[in-house]
């Protein structure tokens, strides 16, 4: 009793250690097989989202550039003409609204003309506004343009922006024309579940983590800051490839299995994910069998034990080194015992246990080998919008994949009582010819859509309503219906010329394919009846806004029935009050700029600008410090305040120490904070100081004003405030045009000096001046000595040096009150106001001062001299300023010729 006692535990130990084995590696290759489908399931759905993305967007850049090509968008182009009624410009917005409402894919367009400036909107507030560093405008100078979509907080909405160029016959730009996306149809796109059973979604997501569609456990809480694995992993790695599947905790706590992508055209990620309970159904299926087979197996074991007790240890070492094989993972080893008793029996069970293991196994690989197919076959179709291509596109790939002999897809008439042949590829296009009808409930295929459950058929014979083919029979046959939730919506069937062609693996693959077109189909009629829902949705929202005004007044008839709503009707009015009050203190404000625009177009100094700016500034705003600032050799320079400078706060600050407003300068993008805290590089004047706004003069300065309140500013306040500073940017400039036009008409090109013209100006006020004090005027008239020498030996470009010196060394030896002028080609006149009538000592000056210059020799080895005649015009005197003139010409020649007698001496 001993031995067998033992020989039987020794033998359940084996079988047992054996079915262990083999259910653990069972276990294993279905693990991966799960892992597998979830993946390809997963995969498959982020290929269509993608596509869909892709094609959505292509749409669009193409709206906008047959837009910039249209030949009528003329009639929406800002007019040359700075003095058009504003009637015209109503009347090109009003067309520009037109045009949005008849696109139905934007929300608003915008015309940028070459300042950078918003000339035309359908959004009126935004014209006038400068978008000088926005990319939409930088890159749509340049081809058409996406923007990388992102999320407006002051809308509360996610943005998408398309630009273009507009160009005029030339070539050269135009304008800019600038669509912003309705993004509602990506969200619908984003939140339909298609392959991801009934807990899957998916969702977008941009650089800054916020989620930019609708989520399906927390909806209309967008924007959603959102910071799950996938997320983090998508934002950090950006993988243009799919990668392998994550488990991780989503954003509303649940186990999830997911899977992302980044899209580096539109600068975001897209994420697939679905609970992993039901992900992982199909295994947990799959394990629970194998756990009943590896208890039936024991059980077994128990007996086989206990029979084998009462044999010989031979087979029993033969039955032993057989299970180790199967332990070891060789499923195809057969146990050769051949003993009749207990042993032989229990090697032909074994034998059996691993032929079942082993074909289920095998089982379990061509269906993960179909399940890939059906993979790379839904990929294929994904990327399908349109019935027309995706259903010949659906037959073509599948009969491609799995070598069938006919491949056909039937859809229903609108009343259900017919199948109609959609597509057909493969030997029997003659028999079924596109268009071919089969009536629902009748053979087969009708059988299938009435049922809605697949069918194999492995002899055609037996079924005598077949249609069979004149040329080729077929012999067995797979019909699937299509499904869309639980209505059949199509029947797929697979033909084939052999017998029992089909099993049950087939069929599964099929019917997992089939929901994948099914899928395919509804989101091509989907993307079809969204097409004309748009289309219908702009034709009501037409006749709803005819019938608007005859509503109104309906309304009005009946006040007296609504009483139940005076409570709503009362906000109401008071909301409408407040916006009517905001409307008011918005129009007296551009009103305000409106008038300070006129004032800046007739000022006459920079002061006046400032000071206009910064008193324009506290009609618009309420602050309590306003600062204008100007750079000037790489200086924040002071220009105007509102009130003193605080005590201790510099005038004149350098750029790299300028903080906030030099950063502004630079960046130039206007800053509205409500806090210190927001802006940590600003150096308030003084710690009370709590919010502000920080705005750039252009290219030229820096504007901003500071409470002591917090949240003090608004975003339309710095728009505002955005439009005050172009009016002030364009004044100063004009302002400096005007300076240099004036500074060069007056002063000789050459020399810098100033030239006759302004001699001729000025001459008068220093005759009145000169009689109102009774002082005398000197006149010396200078001449460069030889310089026709000077040009023949040394040419003319170094002539015109020798007269720049000259110049320069004459406004050296005068006042800042003398007038230096050119008056020929080298002669130089100077005006000497209250010099009493002696102006020898500036002679010697001069002449003292050409000599040094000659001992120096820097510019050429000649010696320049200066020939000076003098003369006096006195109030008291009966000379006029002409006669003058020609005494001091005269004297200037007769010193000329003593010059040229002493220089022939010297040479003799």
């Amino acid at each position: 009793m001993r031995i067998r006692v033992k020989l039987v535990a020794i033998i359940e130990m084996i079988v047992l250690l054996t079915i262990l084995a083999v259910a653990f590696a069972s276990f294993q290759v279905g693990n991966k097989m799960i892992i597998a489908d979830v993946e390809a399931q997963l995969e498959s759905v982020l290929t269509l989202k993608s596509s869909q993305l892709r094609t959505y967007f292509n749409e669009r850049k193409d709206d906008i550039n047959a837009l910039v090509n249209c030949k009528d968008i003329a009639d929406l182009l800002p007019s040359k003409d700075t003095t058009e009624p504003r009637s015209n410009i109503d009347v090109r917005r009003e067309n520009l609204r037109k045009t949005l409402r008849l696109n139905g894919y934007f929300k608003e367009f915008s015309i940028i003309d070459e300042d950078s400036e918003v000339s035309l909107s359908t959004n009126e507030q935004h014209e006038g506004m400068l978008r000088t560093n926005e990319q939409y405008f930088v890159e749509g100078k340049q081809g058409l343009y996406i923007a990388p979509l992102g999320y407006d907080m002051s809308r509360d909405v996610p943005t998408a922006t398309i630009s273009g160029p507009v160009l005029d016959e030339e070539g050269k730009l135009r304008v800019v024309l600038v669509g912003d996306v309705d993004l509602s149809l990506l969200s619908a796109l984003m939140t339909e579940r298609a392959g991801l059973g009934e807990t899957g979604e998916t969702y977008l997501v941009n650089s800054y983590n916020f989620v930019l569609t609708s989520l399906r456990k927390a909806p209309g809480k967008t924007p959603l800051f959102m910071h799950t694995q996938a997320v983090k992993e998508c934002l950090s790695q950006k993988p243009t490839d799919i990668l392998s599947v994550l488990q991780y905790t989503d954003y509303a706590g649940d186990n999830v299995v997911g899977m992302y992508k980044y899209l580096p055209a539109l600068k975001m990620g897209i994420i697939a994910e679905m609970d992993r309970k039901e992900a992982y159904a199909y295994g947990m299926d799959l394990r629970n069998t194998i756990a009943g087979i590896a208890g039936a197996a024991a059980v077994i074991s128990l007996v086989i034990a206990y029979l084998l007790s009462r044999t010989i240890s031979g087979p029993i070492q033969i039955l032993t080194a057989g299970a180790q094989k199967i332990e070891s993972g060789d499923l195809g080893h057969r146990i050769a015992v051949r003993a009749k008793g207990e042993i032989g029996t229990l090697a032909s069970s074994f034998n059996s246990m691993t032929r079942e293991l082993r074909s289920k196994i095998d089982v379990e690989k061509q269906r993960a080998d179909k399940t890939r197919l059906v993979y790379e076959l839904g990929q294929q179709v994904t990327g399908m919008l349109r019935l027309d291509e995706l259903l010949p596109g659906i037959v073509s790939a599948i009969r491609d994949a799995f070598d069938y002999y006919n491949v056909m897809l039937l859809l229903p008439d609108t009343e259900k009582k017919y199948l109609t042949v959609q597509a057909i590829v493969g030997g029997l296009v003659d028999v079924f010819p596109k268009g071919f009808q089969v009536n629902i409930g009748e053979g087969t295929i009708g059988h299938v859509a009435a049922t809605g459950e697949a069918q194999v058929t492995g002899d055609m014979s037996n079924r005598p309503s077949y249609i069979h083919s004149t040329s080729e029979e077929t012999k067995s046959e797979l019909a699937v219906p299509i499904r869309k939730g639980k209505q059949v919506i199509g029947v797929l069937v697979m033909q084939s010329n052999e017998l029992h062609a089909f099993d049950e693996t087939d069929m599964v693959t099929m019917e997992i394919l089939s929901t994948q077109i099914g899928t395919a189909i509804e989101n091509a009629e989907l993307y079809e009846q969204a097409q004309q829902e748009i289309v219908e949705q702009l034709q009501t929202e037409e006749e709803l806004k005819k019938h608007r005004d005859h509503l109104d007044k309906l309304v009005d008839d009946r006040t007296s029935k609504l009483t139940k709503a005076t409570k709503k009707l009362r906000q109401e009015v008071n909301e409408r009050v407040q916006a009517e009050e905001k409307l008011r203190n918005s129009s007296q404000k551009m009103e305000s700029l409106h008038e300070v625009a006129q004032q800046l177009e007739t000022s006459g100094t920079a002061q006046d600008v400032y000071d206009i700016t910064i008193e324009a500034a506290e009609k618009i705003l309420s602050f309590s410090l306003a600062s204008l600032d100007i750079v000037e050799e790489g200086k924040l320079i002071v220009k105007a305040t509102s009130t003193e400078v605080p005590s201790g706060a510099s005038k004149e600050t350098s750029l790299e120490q300028g903080g906030l407003a030099g950063e502004t300068y630079r960046s130039g993008k206007t800053t509205v904070f409500g806090s210190m805290d927001e802006v940590p590089i600003a150096t308030p004047t003084k710690e009370e100081f709590s919010s502000g706004i920080s705005a750039p003069i252009g290219d030229i300065g820096v504007f901003q004003v500071v409470s002591t309140t917090p949240d003090a500013f608004t975003e339309e306040d710095g728009r505002l405030l955005n439009l005050l500073l172009g009016h002030t940017y364009e004044a100063i400039k004009r302002i400096n045009l005007q300076r240099q036009l004036e500074e060069q008409v007056i002063h000789d090109p050459l020399t810098g000096v100033y030239n006759r013209r302004y001699f001729t100006q000025v001459i008068e006020q220093e005759i009145t001046r000169s009689k109102r004090y009774d002082h005398p005027i000197a006149f010396l008239m200078v001449d460069v000595d030889r310089f026709k020498e000077i040009n023949d030996r040394f040419g003319h470009q170094m002539g015109d040096r020798v007269l720049q010196e000259v110049a320069k060394l004459l406004e050296d030896q005068v006042r800042d009150m003398d007038i230096v002028v050119r008056y020929g080609g080298d002669e130089f006149l100077l005006v000497l106001p209250e010099t009493d009538g002696e102006p020898d000592v500036v002679k010697e000056r001069i002449a003292k001062a050409m000599a040094e210059r000659n001992k120096e020799n820097r510019l050429i080895d000649f010696p320049v001299t200066v020939s000076i005649g003098a003369a006096s015009w006195r109030p008291e005197g009966s000379e006029s300023m002409e006669q003058v003139l020609v005494k001091a010409d005269r004297r200037m020649y007769v010193e000329k010729r003593k010059g040229v007698e002493g220089h022939s001496r010297k040479e003799g």
